[in-house]
């Protein structure tokens, strides 16, 4: 099966809220909300393929990935890996300051970031993603790099509205995983006055990986 993978976000300025809920005050997006034919053209090819046997792949070639790091080395590594899976359009940033301001004229689908980082850290860098008014794409799926994977950081980084967590060191079963993951399992976007972000109501349990290490 093979499925375009392009996340169309909806822009910010023209969010559709596909449910309001007011006992928790919360606004609850659609996580499909991006255009009907994207998902049309994917559900068409994916049937073809069946029908002539072919082998399942994600198709990785349209996505714009971000990867913003300050570390130059891991930015190799990510770089060089997603290449390998067909990634073509591949934009670094050292920091999340820069990362934010690229992000104004560059529309990232996925952003790859780092913890710790200076002068802005994955964290903050998430947390204006997700709530400044000026933010360019608060829906974007951003997917947390850190070396610490205790129970607490997991969920101090989905409390700031994370959408996946890849522990390093980073290997291309993990990176991939989490790829698919965005892909093929979109959350529903809340917002509400104390969170904004992919919906947290996914287990913990659920983010602990077997490959994941501690440093």
């Amino acid at each position: 099966m093979l499925l375009p993978a392009v996340l169309q976000w909806p822009d910010r300025r023209n969010d559709v809220a596909s449910q309001y809920d007011p006992s928790n005050n919360e606004i609850v997006y659609n996580a499909n909300s991006r255009p009907a034919g994207t998902f049309a053209k994917a559900r068409c090819r994916a049937l073809r393929r069946q029908q002539h046997g072919l082998p399942m792949a994600l198709d990785f070639s349209l996505l714009n990935v971000m990867i913003v790091d300050d570390n130059p080395h891991m930015r190799i590594l990510i770089r060089s890996i997603l290449l390998g899976f067909g990634v073509k359009n591949i934009h670094e940033c050292p920091d999340g300051s820069e990362a934010i301001a690229e992000l104004h004229h560059w529309p990232a689908d996925i952003v790859f970031a780092d913890w710790m980082m200076e002068p802005l850290d994955g964290l903050d860098f998430t947390r204006l993603i997700r709530t400044a008014d000026d933010s360019p794409n608060r829906f974007v799926p951003i997917i947390m790099l850190t070396g610490h994977t205790e129970r607490h950081r997991i969920v101090e980084a989905r409390d700031a509205g994370v959408t996946e967590f890849l522990a390093k060191p980073v290997t291309a079963n993990g990176l991939y995983a989490r790829l698919r993951s965005v892909i093929e399992n979109p959350r529903q976007f809340v917002q509400s006055q104390s969170f904004s972000g992919p919906d947290r109501r996914r287990r913990t349990e659920d983010l602990d990986d077997p490959d994941r290490r501690k440093d």
